[in-house]
C-alpha cells in the first residue's frame, strides 16, 4: 500500500535523517530560507535507476514573483536512501544498584562511548530498574569506558535505582542521532545533506511510497 508522509523541520544546520518508516520512491524539499541563487526546491527520485535529484534554484527572491530554475543531478548531492537498524551509538545496558566502586550503575560491556554530559534515552525491553523511565532524557555522568551514570540534568546528582530491572534494556545517545525529524534508534527514509540548509532554516516535505500493485505494461495511444 502507498503511502504519503508530509510535514516540516528546523535545521541545525548538520545532515538529518528523516525518518519516515519507508525509503520514499519520491521526496520533495523546499527550503522556506533559501536566498538567491540557492537550491530553493529538490525532487528525488528513487524509481529513476540508481536515483536521481532535480534541483531548483533561485534566481529572484527580492523583486517578487520569484523564479526557479531545474537542473537534475546525481544522487550524490543533497538526498541519498536512509535504511539502518541502529542510528548513532545504540548499545544494550544492564543496571546495578550496588556497583562497588559506585552505586547505581549502567554497564555496557563492550564499551559504551559515551561522554561526560552526553543525552540519551532508555528503550524498555525486558524491564527497566524502578526510578527509570523511557519517556525521560537523561545525561551522562562518565565513570569508566564501560559504566556511567545517569542524572536528570547536566552535572546533576545520580538517579538513584531501585534493584536491577530485568535484561534486555538498551540506552541511546540523543547527541549521536542528529535526527531533526524523529527520535527513534533505527529506521527508514532519508538522509539530507547540511548543504541544502542553514541552521534555524525551516525545511517542509513530502514524501510517497508509491504503491506498486499495478502494473499497465506498454500502453498505446
Amino acid at each position: 500500500m502507498g503511502q504519503i508522509i508530509t510535514g516540516s523541520f528546523t535545521s541545525d544546520g548538520n545532515a538529518a535523517n528523516l525518518i519516515l518508516g519507508f525509503v520514499p520512491d519520491r521526496i520533495q524539499l523546499i527550503n522556506a530560507n533559501a536566498a538567491d541563487t540557492e537550491v530553493m526546491m529538490l525532487d528525488w527520485f528513487k524509481l529513476m535507476g540508481d536515483s536521481k535529484e532535480i534541483w531548483h534554484y533561485i534566481q529572484d527572491n527580492d523583486a517578487g514573483g520569484d523564479v526557479t530554475t531545474p537542473a537534475k543531478q546525481a544522487s550524490d548531492g543533497y538526498v541519498a536512501e536512509y535504511n539502518e537498524s541502529t542510528v548513532g551509538n545504540y548499545k544494550s545496558v544492564t543496571f546495578d544498584e550496588a556497583g562497588g566502586a559506585a552505586d547505581d550503575l549502567f554497564t555496557v560491556s563492550a564499551g559504551h562511548g559515551f561522554v561526560e554530559g552526553e543525552k540519551v534515552r532508555l528503550v524498555e525491553s525486558g524491564g527497566l530498574a524502578t526510578g527509570l523511565s523511557e519517556g525521560t532524557t537523561y545525561y551522562v555522568k562518565y565513570l569508566t569506558p564501560t559504566t556511567f551514570q545517569v542524572a536528570l540534568t547536566s552535572g546533576g546528582t545520580a538517579v538513584a535505582m531501585t534493584g536491577d530491572g530485568t535484561a534486555p534494556n538498551y540506552v541511546f545517545s540523543l547527541d549521536n542521532l542528529k535526527t531533526s525529524y524523529g527520535i527513534a534508534p533505527g529506521g527508514q527514509g532519508v538522509t539530507i545533506s547540511g548543504t541544502f540548509m542553514g541552521d534555524g532554516d525551516v525545511i517542509y516535505f513530502e514524501a510517497v511510497q508509491a504503491d506498486r500493485s499495478i502494473e499497465f505494461g506498454e500502453i498505446n495511444g
